[in-house]
């Protein structure tokens, strides 16, 4: 595998996980959901005050 196919499978999957993140996005505010705080929840990860990630 050439590195032109690899930079256009990158592309590919940049480009589809765009797209889940939009559709997932637009759910939410669909019906007022709080990402945050499911994540928080169900991943038990939060960021600390500085803005890293913590756990």
């Amino acid at each position: 595998m050439g590195t032109n196919t690899r930079s256009w499978d990158n592309k590919a999957l940049e480009d589809e996980a765009a797209d889940l993140l939009g559709h997932v996005l637009l759910l939410a505010h669909r019906y007022d959901l709080d990402l945050d705080a499911a994540v928080q929840r169900k991943w038990r990860f939060q960021l600390s005050p500085s803005g890293s990630a913590g756990r």
